[in-house]
């Protein structure tokens, strides 16, 4: 440009200016509401006091003796060179080993793990961050590994406080590490990035980490025993921390697409028999949700918000699957024809033609069953005005009325089978 700012001729045109299209609004409130859930968690876990956890910290002795002290040391040595590298083949070895040490369940081992550092550093692989709190992401089979550790050292309630207290992490856990492992988990998911093949026969890291990490959030929601000696500034302070991780779950969206997988998984009976693990985890991570509302309906700081993700999902969509399931069970042949909907009452329980029998579902998917009905009868306990409302909608009603019918038709079926004619000796199996 000259002086008098024209363009002049053979001059490259200037580039446009950058636009900046403005945040959706939803988007931004989620992003202001959990950066205010993970600030009030870092105040709660700075304000215990360490004079708080030294009888906690006692509980069952610590130390570094016992077998696998010498081999344990190293590896919390190696473990800590690794952690900045969470890509490196060294840290998926390092995981790796420390899951099977961890899994044999030695009282001495898992707390030499935490007094040690070993869960700091398994965490942060876990979690996917760094000590400060940056964006570090593993590889998957790492990650999985690492969850996997954390597992097994959560067995120890001194343990779990201890995750607890590392509010950065335990956040990173509930949301970007759920949201990846719910990626990963999806038959179409394929990173190029992943060198590494599959960890393990069962599938690989991508199968196991998800039920794995449901499993570790359901621990660490859960209260402490009542027994046990902690003080009450301690145990008030826990509870604020599991209340907000119950926010951090439903606020993030990672329950929603959670609900949104696992519905997927039971699209088919054979379906659902193969994901029975990750289905009674899911099921177990509800019930283990309402824990915090059951303590404090009223001063819980996800009590709120909890319940409406109830109310809008329809109790996490779980009469509709468990519907679902039991309907293709009730279908001749284990439901080869397309599963009808709900409203198609009449051809679903329809008995099936001589000859035909029904394919009866495996215990993991009438687990997932029973503890549907549990979790409603759960939610009437912590809020029965909840449940009252909710079963006022048709559909809900309709399904939950299905639900009972189909589980008293396919007991009376077990009790023909079986030989009872409905007596005692059938109710059981039912």
């Amino acid at each position: 440009r000259g002086g008098d700012g024209t363009l002049k001729k053979g001059a490259p045109a200037a580039p446009p200016p950058p636009t900046f299209e403005p945040e959706p609004e939803v988007r931004r409130k989620q992003r202001a509401r959990l950066k205010k859930v993970r600030s009030r968690m870092a105040a709660t876990a700075a304000s215990v006091r360490s004079e708080d956890l030294e009888p906690l910290w006692s509980v069952g002795g610590g130390g570094q003796g016992g077998h696998g002290g010498r081999r344990l040391a190293r590896l919390c040595a190696s473990l800590s060179e690794v952690c900045g590298q969470p890509r490196s083949d060294g840290a998926e070895a390092a995981a790796s080993e420390a899951a099977k040490l961890l899994e044999a369940g030695r009282e001495k081992e898992l707390h030499a793990a935490r007094t040690l550092g070993a869960l700091d550093a398994l965490s942060e692989l876990a979690a996917g961050i760094d000590g400060a709190g940056w964006p570090m992401p593993p590889r998957r089979s790492t990650q999985a590994a690492a969850t996997r550790a954390l597992l097994a050292a959560a067995a120890l309630p001194c343990n779990r406080v201890h995750l607890l207290l590392r509010s950065h992490v335990v956040a990173g856990l509930a949301t970007c590490t759920l949201a990846s492992a719910v990626q990963a988990a999806r038959p179409d998911a394929c990173d190029a990035s992943e060198p590494e093949p599959a960890t393990s026969g069962e599938g690989g890291g991508d199968v196991c980490l998800l039920p794995a990490l449901l499993r570790l959030l359901r621990l660490l929601i859960t209260p402490l025993p009542p027994g046990l000696a902690v003080r009450g500034e301690l145990r008030a302070a826990l509870s604020k921390l599991r209340a907000d991780l119950v926010t951090l779950l439903v606020v993030s969206g990672g329950m929603k697409s959670l609900q949104e997988h696992c519905a997927r998984r039971a699209a088919t009976l054979a379906q659902a028999t193969a994901h029975g693990a990750l289905l009674r985890q899911y099921v177990a991570l509800l019930h283990a949700l309402l824990l915090p509302v059951h303590e404090d309906p009223a001063g819980a700081s996800c009590a709120s918000v909890f319940k409406e993700f109830l109310r809008s999902s329809c109790v996490c969509g779980l009469p509709a699957l468990a519907c679902a399931m039991l309907v293709e069970a009730s279908q001749p042949g284990g439901g080869v024809a397309p599963r009808p909907t709900l409203g198609a009452a009449a051809a679903v329980t329809a008995r099936p033609p001589p000859g035909r029998a029904r394919v009866r579902p495996c215990a993991a998917v009438l687990s997932v069953c029973r503890s549907a009905v549990r979790l409603l009868a759960h939610v009437g306990s912590v809020d029965a005005p909840l449940l009252r409302g909710l079963l006022c909608g048709g559909e809900f009603k309709a399904q939950l009325l299905h639900l009972v019918h189909l589980a008293l038709d396919l007991s009376e079926d077990a009790n023909i089978r079986g030989g009872g004619g409905g007596g005692g000796g059938g109710g059981g199996s039912g």
